[in-house]
């Protein structure tokens, strides 16, 4: 009998395994495959862009080079900016290949928001997939398996 249990609730295991990379690839195929660069967290699309940009920015030195200012120019430079509702690090330097870097800003930035999703949807659809649809089909798959009610009937 353990033996037959055994095998029920494996086959069943592994097809729900089954459907559960099946749901997997389609929420990969529908966040990462979308056509276009929809997310309900703008808000966090557009801080990635910009933090994105900025780092791109930096490893190109594309960026205001404080270094080469004096401690007085470097001030005075800091003070105006303030004045003007900015900082230092939102200066940089036009670039040939500024198409490039906001390309290269926007997919980092969307990815990294897609990825957050994917990692938020995964766990929720692992529990319904296997975790629930195990608890509420194992009774009848054990049950049709054994053939409890037929033996019942003998």
């Amino acid at each position: 009998l353990r033996t037959k249990v055994m095998e029920l609730l494996h086959a069943l295991i592994r097809e729900l395994q089954t459907s559960l990379v099946k749901r997997k690839d389609d929420l990969l195929d529908r966040l990462e495959g979308a056509p276009d660069l929809f997310t309900q967290n703008d808000h966090y699309l557009t801080d990635s862009f910009d933090r994105a940009q900025k780092h791109i920015r930096r490893c190109l030195q594309r960026t205001v080079q404080m270094n080469n200012l004096t401690n007085e120019e470097r001030t005075n430079l800091k003070a105006l900016l303030a004045k003007g509702g900015q900082n230092v690090e939102d200066l940089y330097a036009p670039d040939p290949r500024d198409d490039a870097i906001w390309c290269m800003a926007a997919a980092h930035a969307y990815h990294k928001i897609a990825f957050k999703r994917f990692c938020d949807m995964l766990p929720r659809i692992v529990d319904d997939a296997l975790l629930r649809s195990f608890a509420s089909r194992s009774q009848d798959v054990l049950m049709a398996g054994l053939q409890a009610f037929e033996a019942s009937n003998q």
